[in-house]
């Protein structure tokens, strides 16, 4: 039989569910991680995209720039659940921040 991996203590209140089963595994923290990532860098480039779309860019060029984000965003987080060593999640960190850069500096000159 398998270690049992619960994140919530609330999980452990069965008296069949020893305390110490109860430990980190690290491929679901490297998961949760890659999703918290995630997380922090895709809810910003929404917010960050609805305004450049609101500038009315060129339809292809703001297509370009949202599917370089998401080839850059899929690759990351390829790279991060494989532990791909460095630097290969670092360009597609960085290439993905260059997107977001592109499209803030892009709108504010159109405002400006």
């Amino acid at each position: 039989m398998t270690a049992l991996h619960f994140r919530n203590s609330e999980l452990t209140t069965h008296h069949f569910f020893e305390q110490e089963s109860l430990k980190a595994n690290d491929e679901v923290e490297r998961v949760r991680r890659a999703h918290m990532n995630d997380m922090e860098n895709i809810y910003p480039f929404i917010l960050i995209g609805f305004f450049y779309c609101l500038t009315g860019p060129n339809s292809n060029t703001a297509k370009f720039h949202f599917i370089i984000f998401l080839i850059a965003r899929l690759l990351h987080t390829i790279v991060y659940i494989l532990a791909v060593k460095q630097p290969a999640r670092g360009i597609c960190y960085f290439v993905g921040m260059l997107v977001n850069a592109s499209m803030i500096l892009q709108s504010i000159a159109h405002y400006m």
